[in-house]
């Protein structure tokens, strides 16, 4: 795995997807997103992570392109894939689970940011 730019938001999005996946649909970790496998569930999870980093984060296709290891049209193709299957209802759950984390996450690094300005 190349050394990926990454952000420790960029991580947890990641890692909140990684996680709703692992605890109802079965392991899988960061090296299986970004390795070449191509079986259905590793492309549902790897566009799963595409489509959240760009709902969260606001990233373009290159940058996560970038941070994956995939070329921007892929990106593209796997955010427009994860969105049109987002709408169905059975999704709603996970929406709710990565949400719930980039929220708390980005509270967290604002707590700290502001006690460090304090200190």
């Amino acid at each position: 795995m190349k050394n990926s730019p990454t952000s420790p938001l960029m991580e947890e999005v990641i890692a909140s997807v990684l996680a709703y996946f692992s605890a109802n649909e079965g392991p899988i970790n960061k090296a299986d997103i970004i390795s070449r496998n191509r079986t259905a569930y590793v492309s549902r999870v790897r566009s799963a992570v595409m489509f959240y980093l760009h709902q969260f984060m606001d990233l373009s296709s290159v940058q996560i392109g970038l941070a994956l290891e995939r070329d921007h049209t892929t990106v593209l193709h796997g955010i427009r894939t994860f969105n049109d299957k987002g709408a169905l209802v059975d999704l709603i759950p996970m929406h709710e689970y990565v949400q719930a984390r980039v929220i708390k996450f980005r509270q967290e690094r604002q707590a700290e940011l502001m006690s460090e300005l304090a200190s």
